[in-house]
């Protein structure tokens, strides 16, 4: 029925905020600081207080499911996937293809997202590809590739140029 701040090692609570809607409980709570709080409640936008004045989502494709925190940022999972929430929802991954029933999320140490749904885990990759840039002020073009026996990479540029994979650099 509402949203509470316990002080360490003190034996009283405050309440943060008082829900006026009995129909729609306090489903989650996360926060980054003492003076940044979120929560969900069941089937509504995600909210944010910051220093006493709140924050509601504008937008109903994100009706939230969640709320947790990464590295002292806060997230919100929604019906349509996982946002990062700061004063606004900014989505990160969509998953409407895959459930609608999406119940928790995590980030993990690679920063991949994890969403347990009815229907089993999902997980979704930071970013799908890595992308390297060729150390050459012309000609980034990458025209023919081959693996030498010893596992080495060679790249065939522009001009004749051919550049090999150095641990994170391509020379």
């Amino acid at each position: 029925d509402a949203v509470y701040k316990i002080a360490a090692g003190k034996n009283s609570y405050e309440v943060i905020w008082k829900n006026n809607d009995p129909t729609h409980p306090v489903r989650s709570v996360a926060a980054t600081s003492s003076d940044s709080i979120f929560w969900n409640c069941l089937d509504l936008l995600p909210v944010q207080m910051i220093k006493g004045k709140i924050y509601k989502s504008t937008t109903n494709n994100f009706i939230g499911r969640t709320v947790f925190t990464y590295k002292n940022e806060a997230f919100a999972l929604t019906t349509n996937g996982v946002a990062s929430y700061n004063e606004t929802l900014q989505p990160l991954v969509s998953f409407t293809s895959k459930t609608n029933n999406a119940v928790t999320a995590l980030i993990d140490a690679e920063e991949n997202i994890w969403i347990g749904t009815w229907e089993g885990l999902l997980k979704f990759r930071k970013i799908s590809f890595q992308q390297y840039s060729l150390q050459q002020s012309n000609h980034k073009e990458v025209f023919s590739m081959l693996e030498r026996k010893n596992g080495d990479l060679l790249f065939g540029g522009n001009r004749g140029q051919v550049f090999s994979k150095q641990q994170d650099n391509i020379n």
